[in-house]
């Protein structure tokens, strides 16, 4: 035969290879694997409750039958589907448990109910041989309780007198993980450890939820504004992936220095000043005058 001659060995030992490794020359040519349509996984899992993990997949004409639908936690199986068989397959650990589940050959859903920590959820199809090909998608989901509230800052005193201090406390709502607490001044960091101290939390409720709160101890005269208030605002993170951030803001209202000669003046809620000059006599006695005028 004249294909034969020549390179006829080597067509012959490509032909073997492919039926070896290859699949069968007359099997179908595509071997693609199912493609998967939606993957749904929850951003945060409570857990209180079940989570539920879904993933749909589709099969073109011409593409080989569904092999398996299988489920990892990072890089650990936790869960099997494989349509030849009668029962489906859980691997449950002590990071998480499978409760549920309901696969057919277009859709694979599963109830878990995680642990603890955050973890990369993937869900794999793949298709009958010769080849199996395989197609997967992953999302992130981390366990989190988010709080039901923005915190609330506590003590803050109607007005604040020249010389005095403030102190104010932020609270977060129970949540899970418990919060990191920072504060701002005028939009700028509170870092100082003896203004802010540390954040402080509690113990866990019947579910395991905390709560958390840290102090701000404010001089305003350390602070240059001319306006007679300052700017406090409370931010509560959950280290979560990605962090989960609330905040609340409030305006300290305080006497501050307008100009020297010893000059105090308030901003009030309209755009009043008023300015108390005190001067001394020679006999100690303090005359105080006191107007109201345009700032």
């Amino acid at each position: 035969m004249p294909f034969l001659e020549g390179g006829g060995d080597k067509f012959v030992r490509d032909l073997a290879h492919l039926y070896l490794f290859g699949g069968h020359p007359c099997a179908n040519a595509r071997s693609v694997p199912h493609t998967i349509t939606l993957l749904e996984v929850p951003l945060w899992a409570d857990p209180r409750r079940e989570a539920e993990l879904r993933c749909h997949y589709a099969r073109q004409p011409r593409d080989p039958p569904l092999h398996s639908v299988k489920w990892y936690r990072d890089n650990n199986e936790i869960f099997r589907y494989t349509p030849q068989e009668l029962e489906s397959r859980a691997f449950n650990n002590s990071e998480v448990t499978i409760s549920n589940s309901s696969c057919s050959l277009s859709a694979c859903v599963v109830l878990v109910r995680p642990e603890r920590g955050g973890a990369r959820y993937t869900c794999e199809v793949s298709s009958e041989g010769p080849r199996f090909a395989v197609d997967k998608r992953s999302a992130n989901m981390t366990l989190a309780v988010l709080p039901e509230y923005d915190p609330l800052i506590t003590g803050l005193p109607t007005l604040v007198q020249v010389g005095e201090t403030a102190l104010v406390n932020c609270t977060s709502d129970y949540s899970l993980p418990a919060a990191e607490i920072d504060w701002f001044v005028d939009s700028e960091p509170q870092e100082d450890p003896l203004i802010t101290g540390v954040t402080h939390v509690s113990g866990a409720d019947g579910d395991g939820l905390r709560a958390s709160w840290r102090t701000l101890h404010v001089f305003p005269e350390d602070y240059a504004t001319p306006r007679g208030y300052l700017s406090l605002r409370c931010r509560a993170t959950l280290p979560t992936r990605p962090p989960h951030v609330r905040s609340m803001a409030v305006r300290l209202n305080h006497f501050g220095r307008c100009g020297g000669g010893g000059h105090f003046c308030e901003v009030s809620q309209g755009d009043v000043c008023l300015d108390i000059i005190a001067s001394a006599r020679e006999t100690s006695a303090f005359v105080t005058q006191m107007k109201f005028g345009a700032v």
